[in-house]
């Protein structure tokens, strides 16, 4: 007997793009590439998903609470996607 491999979520990383995305398909669950719309959110592998928070691509998002609830709809500061920051914070002194 064969059993599937499952990930734990400690293993993924939920973010969104600001601009929207393509997700490849050595990253996706389809094994296919595809595309994501502006700010919506989308489960990584954590590694990947760092990689493209490190990069500016993309911003870190709460995932929704197990129990249903939605998570807290004012984002922390390191979750703001740069282009709703105060471009005076962005400047270098």
């Amino acid at each position: 007997m064969t059993r599937k491999k499952t990930q734990p979520a400690a293993s993924t990383r939920v973010v969104a793009f600001p601009d929207g995305g393509i997700i490849p398909a050595s990253e996706s669950h389809t094994g296919h590439d595809y595309s994501v719309e502006a700010h919506t959110p989308v489960e990584l592998r954590r590694e990947y998903a760092e990689h493209l928070i490190h990069d500016r691509f993309a911003y870190a998002v709460d995932a929704p609470e197990a129990d249903g609830k939605e998570a807290d709809p004012t984002p922390a500061a390191e979750n703001t996607p740069p282009s709703e920051l105060d471009p005076d914070l962005l400047r270098a002194p």
